[in-house]
Protein backbone atom coordinates (compact mmCIF):
# COMPACT_ATOMS: atom_id res chain seq x y z
CA UNK A 1 0.00 0.00 0.00
CA UNK A 2 1.14 3.28 -0.69
CA UNK A 3 1.45 6.30 1.67
CA UNK A 4 -0.20 9.66 0.16
CA UNK A 5 2.67 11.63 1.12
CA UNK A 6 4.01 15.25 0.60
CA UNK A 7 7.95 13.59 1.19
CA UNK A 8 10.23 13.90 -2.13
CA UNK A 9 13.23 12.46 -1.97
CA UNK A 10 15.97 12.93 -4.64
CA UNK A 11 20.03 11.94 -5.01
CA UNK A 12 22.23 14.35 -6.27
CA UNK A 13 25.27 12.74 -6.51
CA UNK A 14 26.37 9.16 -5.96
CA UNK A 15 29.82 8.40 -4.52
CA UNK A 16 31.32 5.72 -6.86
CA UNK A 17 33.38 3.94 -4.79
CA UNK A 18 31.06 4.11 -1.23
CA UNK A 19 27.41 3.66 -0.80
CA UNK A 20 27.20 7.70 0.43
CA UNK A 21 25.04 9.82 -1.62
CA UNK A 22 24.30 13.46 -1.20
CA UNK A 23 20.07 13.77 -1.41
CA UNK A 24 17.56 16.63 -1.48
CA UNK A 25 14.45 16.13 0.62
CA UNK A 26 11.51 18.31 0.88
CA UNK A 27 8.85 17.62 3.57
CA UNK A 28 5.96 19.35 3.74
CA UNK A 29 7.18 22.19 1.75
CA UNK A 30 10.69 22.52 3.25
CA UNK A 31 13.82 21.48 1.92
CA UNK A 32 17.16 20.12 3.56
CA UNK A 33 20.39 18.86 1.34
CA UNK A 34 21.97 16.29 2.91
CA UNK A 35 24.79 15.23 4.83
CA UNK A 36 24.17 17.11 7.55
CA UNK A 37 23.75 16.61 11.59
CA UNK A 38 19.89 17.42 12.88
CA UNK A 39 19.48 18.96 15.89
CA UNK A 40 17.77 17.06 19.17
CA UNK A 41 15.96 20.62 19.60
CA UNK A 42 16.42 23.73 20.43
CA UNK A 43 16.52 22.78 24.02
CA UNK A 44 18.70 20.01 24.44
CA UNK A 45 21.98 19.67 21.69
CA UNK A 46 21.94 22.56 19.73
CA UNK A 47 21.04 25.92 21.76
CA UNK A 48 18.65 28.90 20.42
CA UNK A 49 22.42 30.79 20.21
CA UNK A 50 23.54 27.75 18.41
CA UNK A 51 21.30 27.82 15.81
CA UNK A 52 21.12 32.04 15.23
CA UNK A 53 25.49 31.30 14.66
CA UNK A 54 24.92 28.79 12.39
CA UNK A 55 22.63 31.37 10.15
CA UNK A 56 25.88 33.47 9.82
CA UNK A 57 28.11 30.68 8.28
CA UNK A 58 25.42 28.89 6.13
CA UNK A 59 22.83 29.49 3.14
CA UNK A 60 20.42 27.77 5.52
CA UNK A 61 20.05 27.88 8.92
CA UNK A 62 21.53 24.90 10.85
CA UNK A 63 20.15 21.74 10.96
CA UNK A 64 17.13 21.62 8.61
CA UNK A 65 15.55 18.68 10.41
CA UNK A 66 14.58 19.20 14.05
CA UNK A 67 14.14 16.05 16.17
CA UNK A 68 11.49 17.52 18.74
CA UNK A 69 11.36 14.36 21.27
CA UNK A 70 12.08 12.68 24.49
CA UNK A 71 12.90 9.58 26.08
CA UNK A 72 9.89 9.07 27.92
CA UNK A 73 9.96 8.74 31.74
CA UNK A 74 7.55 6.12 33.47
CA UNK A 75 4.53 8.89 34.65
CA UNK A 76 3.89 9.51 31.27
CA UNK A 77 4.42 6.15 29.54
CA UNK A 78 1.77 4.93 32.76
CA UNK A 79 -0.71 7.63 31.67
CA UNK A 80 -0.26 8.35 27.92
CA UNK A 81 -3.23 7.38 26.29
CA UNK A 82 -5.12 6.46 29.75
CA UNK A 83 -5.17 10.53 31.38
CA UNK A 84 -5.87 13.07 29.21
CA UNK A 85 -3.65 15.55 31.35
CA UNK A 86 -0.74 13.26 30.78
CA UNK A 87 -0.93 13.13 27.40
CA UNK A 88 -2.09 16.86 27.03
CA UNK A 89 1.23 17.54 29.09
CA UNK A 90 3.22 15.38 26.51
CA UNK A 91 1.68 16.61 23.67
CA UNK A 92 2.47 20.42 24.79
CA UNK A 93 6.13 19.63 25.06
CA UNK A 94 6.62 17.87 21.88
CA UNK A 95 4.93 20.85 20.02
CA UNK A 96 7.35 23.23 22.41
CA UNK A 97 10.38 21.55 20.95
CA UNK A 98 9.35 22.15 17.32
CA UNK A 99 10.65 24.68 15.00
CA UNK A 100 8.86 26.67 12.34
CA UNK A 101 10.31 26.62 8.83
CA UNK A 102 11.89 23.22 9.41
CA UNK A 103 11.39 19.31 9.08
CA UNK A 104 9.96 18.38 12.70
CA UNK A 105 10.38 14.57 13.47
CA UNK A 106 8.57 14.22 16.83
CA UNK A 107 10.53 10.81 18.17
CA UNK A 108 8.68 9.63 21.83
CA UNK A 109 11.45 7.45 22.41
CA UNK A 110 10.65 4.03 24.87
CA UNK A 111 13.10 2.70 27.23
CA UNK A 112 14.21 -0.21 28.02
CA UNK A 113 13.87 0.82 31.69
CA UNK A 114 12.33 3.42 34.22
CA UNK A 115 13.22 4.66 36.97
CA UNK A 116 10.07 4.76 39.63
CA UNK A 117 8.97 6.53 43.02
CA UNK A 118 11.73 4.64 44.93
CA UNK A 119 14.69 5.32 42.15
CA UNK A 120 14.50 1.08 41.39
CA UNK A 121 14.69 0.46 37.84
CA UNK A 122 11.88 -1.36 36.44
CA UNK A 123 10.33 -2.69 33.20
CA UNK A 124 8.08 0.40 31.46
CA UNK A 125 4.60 -0.65 31.00
CA UNK A 126 3.66 -2.31 27.82
CA UNK A 127 2.63 -0.05 24.61
CA UNK A 128 -0.78 -1.50 24.14
CA UNK A 129 -3.01 -0.79 21.73
CA UNK A 130 -4.36 2.54 23.93
CA UNK A 131 -1.19 3.67 24.50
CA UNK A 132 0.19 3.31 21.01
CA UNK A 133 -2.76 5.45 19.56
CA UNK A 134 -2.33 8.47 22.03
CA UNK A 135 1.54 8.14 21.12
CA UNK A 136 0.94 8.21 17.16
CA UNK A 137 -2.30 10.80 18.21
CA UNK A 138 0.13 13.34 20.24
CA UNK A 139 2.74 13.53 16.79
CA UNK A 140 0.10 13.92 14.50
CA UNK A 141 -1.73 16.77 16.55
CA UNK A 142 1.73 18.60 16.83
CA UNK A 143 1.33 18.61 13.15
CA UNK A 144 4.80 16.54 12.72
CA UNK A 145 6.34 16.62 9.64
CA UNK A 146 7.49 13.11 9.87
CA UNK A 147 5.78 10.50 12.19
CA UNK A 148 7.67 7.71 14.28
CA UNK A 149 5.73 4.52 15.25
CA UNK A 150 6.04 3.80 18.75
CA UNK A 151 7.93 0.89 18.78
CA UNK A 152 9.74 0.34 21.83
CA UNK A 153 13.84 -0.10 22.61
CA UNK A 154 14.96 -3.78 22.20
CA UNK A 155 12.24 -5.40 20.58
CA UNK A 156 12.39 -9.00 20.08
CA UNK A 157 9.07 -10.38 18.12
CA UNK A 158 7.36 -9.80 15.22
CA UNK A 159 4.05 -10.16 16.66
CA UNK A 160 4.80 -6.89 18.83
CA UNK A 161 5.78 -4.34 15.90
CA UNK A 162 3.24 -5.68 13.63
CA UNK A 163 0.33 -5.11 16.36
CA UNK A 164 2.19 -1.29 16.78
CA UNK A 165 3.00 -0.89 12.80
CA UNK A 166 -0.73 -1.47 12.30
CA UNK A 167 -1.49 0.92 14.80
CA UNK A 168 0.64 3.57 13.63
CA UNK A 169 -0.89 2.57 9.79
CA UNK A 170 -4.35 2.84 11.13
CA UNK A 171 -3.86 6.48 13.26
CA UNK A 172 -2.57 8.60 10.26
CA UNK A 173 -5.35 6.81 7.90
CA UNK A 174 -7.90 7.80 10.30
CA UNK A 175 -6.40 11.26 10.45
CA UNK A 176 -6.56 11.62 7.18
CA UNK A 177 -3.03 13.58 6.80
CA UNK A 178 -0.56 13.59 4.00
CA UNK A 179 2.65 12.88 7.50
CA UNK A 180 4.69 10.55 6.23
CA UNK A 181 5.59 6.83 8.29
CA UNK A 182 9.58 6.95 9.19
CA UNK A 183 10.42 3.63 8.70
CA UNK A 184 11.68 3.51 12.52
CA UNK A 185 14.40 0.60 13.54
CA UNK A 186 14.75 1.00 17.30
CA UNK A 187 17.91 -0.98 18.49
CA UNK A 188 17.76 -4.21 18.98
CA UNK A 189 19.82 -7.33 18.87
CA UNK A 190 17.27 -9.55 16.82
CA UNK A 191 18.65 -8.86 12.93
CA UNK A 192 16.10 -10.96 11.16
CA UNK A 193 13.15 -9.06 12.88
CA UNK A 194 15.66 -5.90 12.11
CA UNK A 195 15.13 -6.81 8.44
CA UNK A 196 11.88 -7.93 8.81
CA UNK A 197 10.49 -4.44 10.11
CA UNK A 198 12.60 -2.62 7.24
CA UNK A 199 10.92 -4.93 4.45
CA UNK A 200 7.21 -4.33 5.92
CA UNK A 201 7.75 -0.40 5.87
CA UNK A 202 9.15 -0.43 2.25
CA UNK A 203 6.44 -2.32 1.34
CA UNK A 204 4.21 -0.10 2.78
CA UNK A 205 5.41 2.93 1.10
CA UNK A 206 8.43 4.24 3.71
CA UNK A 207 11.58 5.91 1.92
CA UNK A 208 12.42 7.89 4.97
CA UNK A 209 13.98 5.02 7.61
CA UNK A 210 15.72 6.07 10.79
CA UNK A 211 17.81 3.71 13.00
CA UNK A 212 18.16 4.73 16.84
CA UNK A 213 21.84 3.86 17.81
CA UNK A 214 20.59 4.64 21.64
CA UNK A 215 22.66 2.06 23.67
CA UNK A 216 23.10 -0.26 21.05
CA UNK A 217 26.11 -2.51 21.58
CA UNK A 218 25.87 -3.84 18.06
CA UNK A 219 25.82 -0.95 15.93
CA UNK A 220 27.97 -2.24 12.75
CA UNK A 221 25.70 -5.16 12.06
CA UNK A 222 22.53 -3.06 12.74
CA UNK A 223 23.46 -0.39 10.54
CA UNK A 224 24.86 -3.53 7.91
CA UNK A 225 21.60 -5.30 7.89
CA UNK A 226 19.50 -1.78 7.54
CA UNK A 227 21.20 -0.96 5.08
CA UNK A 228 21.29 -4.37 2.87
CA UNK A 229 17.81 -4.72 3.74
CA UNK A 230 16.67 -1.43 2.29
CA UNK A 231 18.78 -1.86 -0.71
CA UNK A 232 16.96 -5.45 -1.08
CA UNK A 233 13.84 -4.26 -0.71
CA UNK A 234 13.90 -1.40 -3.44
CA UNK A 235 16.53 -3.63 -5.51
CA UNK A 236 18.98 -1.13 -5.67
CA UNK A 237 22.24 -2.75 -6.90
CA UNK A 238 25.22 -0.58 -6.32
CA UNK A 239 23.61 2.87 -7.75
CA UNK A 240 19.87 4.24 -7.50
CA UNK A 241 18.14 5.06 -10.53
CA UNK A 242 14.72 5.65 -10.66
CA UNK A 243 12.80 7.89 -7.95
CA UNK A 244 11.18 4.86 -6.27
CA UNK A 245 14.58 3.68 -5.46
CA UNK A 246 15.57 6.78 -3.54
CA UNK A 247 15.56 6.68 0.15
CA UNK A 248 16.98 8.55 3.27
CA UNK A 249 18.36 7.69 6.08
CA UNK A 250 18.87 9.09 9.63
CA UNK A 251 20.42 7.95 12.23
CA UNK A 252 19.16 8.83 15.99
CA UNK A 253 21.81 8.99 18.72
CA UNK A 254 24.95 8.15 17.14
CA UNK A 255 28.36 8.64 19.23
CA UNK A 256 29.45 11.69 18.53
CA UNK A 257 32.76 10.17 19.12
CA UNK A 258 34.07 6.64 20.19
CA UNK A 259 33.57 6.83 24.51
CA UNK A 260 37.48 6.35 25.42
CA UNK A 261 39.62 7.49 28.10
CA UNK A 262 42.49 7.76 26.35
CA UNK A 263 43.84 11.44 25.45
CA UNK A 264 42.56 11.24 21.67
CA UNK A 265 39.67 9.16 20.46
CA UNK A 266 38.18 8.89 16.92
CA UNK A 267 35.39 11.03 15.56
CA UNK A 268 32.43 8.53 15.34
CA UNK A 269 29.35 11.01 13.68
CA UNK A 270 31.07 12.01 10.76
CA UNK A 271 32.09 8.29 9.81
CA UNK A 272 29.08 6.81 9.03
CA UNK A 273 28.13 8.43 5.46
CA UNK A 274 29.85 5.69 3.75
CA UNK A 275 27.07 3.59 4.60
CA UNK A 276 24.56 6.01 2.67
CA UNK A 277 23.65 7.38 6.46
CA UNK A 278 22.29 11.21 5.23
CA UNK A 279 22.00 12.15 8.70
CA UNK A 280 23.06 11.77 12.43
CA UNK A 281 21.48 13.58 15.68
CA UNK A 282 23.18 12.83 18.89
CA UNK A 283 25.54 14.23 21.84
CA UNK A 284 28.88 14.98 22.02
CA UNK A 285 31.04 12.83 24.65
CA UNK A 286 33.16 14.45 27.27
CA UNK A 287 30.51 16.55 29.19
CA UNK A 288 31.44 16.74 32.48
CA UNK A 289 30.16 19.72 34.88
CA UNK A 290 33.26 19.61 37.29
CA UNK A 291 36.27 18.68 34.94
CA UNK A 292 36.87 20.51 31.72
CA UNK A 293 39.91 18.68 31.24
CA UNK A 294 37.92 15.36 29.71
CA UNK A 295 35.89 17.88 27.24
CA UNK A 296 37.16 16.99 23.69
CA UNK A 297 37.71 19.25 20.81
CA UNK A 298 36.38 17.84 17.39
CA UNK A 299 39.03 18.32 15.45
CA UNK A 300 37.68 17.31 11.45
CA UNK A 301 41.10 17.79 9.90
CA UNK A 302 41.79 14.34 11.08
CA UNK A 303 38.89 13.49 12.73
CA UNK A 304 39.98 13.29 16.04
CA UNK A 305 38.63 14.15 19.70
CA UNK A 306 40.63 15.49 21.63
CA UNK A 307 40.92 15.98 25.72
CA UNK A 308 42.54 19.74 26.36
CA UNK A 309 46.14 18.88 27.44
CA UNK A 310 46.06 16.65 24.18
CA UNK A 311 45.08 19.06 21.85
CA UNK A 312 47.10 21.77 23.61
CA UNK A 313 49.88 19.43 22.61
CA UNK A 314 48.69 19.18 19.64
CA UNK A 315 48.37 22.95 18.91
CA UNK A 316 47.04 24.80 16.82
CA UNK A 317 44.11 23.39 14.59
CA UNK A 318 43.37 24.98 11.05
CA UNK A 319 39.86 25.81 12.02
CA UNK A 320 38.46 29.17 11.62
CA UNK A 321 35.52 29.15 13.07
CA UNK A 322 35.19 32.37 15.21
CA UNK A 323 35.44 30.17 18.08
CA UNK A 324 38.81 29.29 17.22
CA UNK A 325 39.42 32.58 16.08
CA UNK A 326 38.75 34.83 19.49
CA UNK A 327 40.03 31.77 21.57
CA UNK A 328 43.80 30.50 22.04
CA UNK A 329 43.03 26.41 22.81
CA UNK A 330 44.48 27.90 26.58
CA UNK A 331 41.68 30.49 26.35
CA UNK A 332 39.24 27.92 25.23
CA UNK A 333 39.42 25.80 28.29
CA UNK A 334 39.85 28.54 30.80
CA UNK A 335 36.24 29.04 33.00
CA UNK A 336 33.68 28.05 34.02
CA UNK A 337 32.86 24.18 32.93
CA UNK A 338 29.50 25.46 31.41
CA UNK A 339 30.90 28.23 29.76
CA UNK A 340 33.54 25.75 28.18
CA UNK A 341 31.52 23.32 27.06
CA UNK A 342 29.42 25.94 25.22
CA UNK A 343 32.53 27.05 23.64
CA UNK A 344 33.41 23.64 22.61
CA UNK A 345 29.88 22.38 21.28
CA UNK A 346 29.70 26.17 19.01
CA UNK A 347 33.34 25.15 17.88
CA UNK A 348 31.76 21.68 16.64
CA UNK A 349 28.69 23.19 15.58
CA UNK A 350 31.00 25.74 13.18
CA UNK A 351 33.46 23.48 11.60
CA UNK A 352 30.73 20.22 11.35
CA UNK A 353 29.11 22.73 8.78
CA UNK A 354 31.97 23.52 7.27
CA UNK A 355 32.84 19.43 7.05
CA UNK A 356 29.94 18.74 5.54
CA UNK A 357 30.39 21.19 2.99
CA UNK A 358 33.85 19.36 2.21
CA UNK A 359 31.65 15.48 2.46
CA UNK A 360 29.43 16.62 -0.08
CA UNK A 361 32.13 18.14 -2.23
CA UNK A 362 33.90 14.74 -2.63
CA UNK A 363 31.04 12.68 -2.81
CA UNK A 364 30.46 14.84 -6.11
CA UNK A 365 33.46 14.19 -7.19
CA UNK A 366 33.48 11.07 -10.16
CA UNK A 367 36.95 10.35 -10.02
CA UNK A 368 38.19 8.01 -7.01
CA UNK A 369 41.50 9.27 -6.80
CA UNK A 370 40.13 13.06 -5.87
CA UNK A 371 36.82 11.37 -4.48
CA UNK A 372 35.15 10.54 -0.91
CA UNK A 373 36.82 7.44 0.24
CA UNK A 374 40.27 9.01 -1.09
CA UNK A 375 39.12 11.70 1.27
CA UNK A 376 38.74 10.00 4.21
CA UNK A 377 41.94 8.20 3.55
CA UNK A 378 43.29 11.30 5.26
CA UNK A 379 41.70 11.54 8.58
CA UNK A 380 44.32 9.66 9.89
CA UNK A 381 42.92 9.47 13.71
CA UNK A 382 39.74 7.58 12.71
CA UNK A 383 41.91 5.16 9.87
CA UNK A 384 40.81 1.93 11.94
CA UNK A 385 36.92 2.96 12.37
CA UNK A 386 37.05 4.00 9.01
CA UNK A 387 38.60 1.24 7.40
CA UNK A 388 36.08 -1.46 9.23
CA UNK A 389 33.41 0.56 7.77
CA UNK A 390 34.75 0.54 4.39
CA UNK A 391 35.01 -3.63 4.36
CA UNK A 392 31.26 -3.55 5.29
CA UNK A 393 30.38 -1.60 2.56
CA UNK A 394 32.20 -3.72 -0.05
CA UNK A 395 30.07 -6.77 1.68
CA UNK A 396 27.25 -4.81 1.25
CA UNK A 397 28.45 -4.35 -2.30
CA UNK A 398 29.07 -7.45 -3.17
CA UNK A 399 25.75 -9.11 -1.59
CA UNK A 400 23.51 -6.76 -4.05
Amino acid sequence: MSVDSSLDIEWIAQDPDSLAHITNIKVGGHIAKSPFQAASSPHRSVTRRGLQIQRKISEEPYSPIIIAGETLKLPTLRGVGYDKNVTDDLLNRIKSKMVSEKINITFPRIPSQCTDERGMRINPPEIDDLRASALVGVQLDANADLITPPIPYGIQRWKDFQRLFERTRVEIQTFNTKSEMIGFIPTTDNLQLVRDMVREYAKYGCHFFAVDFSGSSNQPSLIRTIVRAIRESFHIKIRAKEIDEKYYLHIFDVTTSKKSTLPVSSISDLIVHPYGVDSTSGQMWGRNEDDTSKMRYYLTEDYGAYRMKAIQDHGPSSCECPICKEFTLKELYSGSAPDVYTRLREHRLYSYTTEYRQVAEKISVQESPKGYVSYLGTKTVATREIGKIMEDVGEIRASL
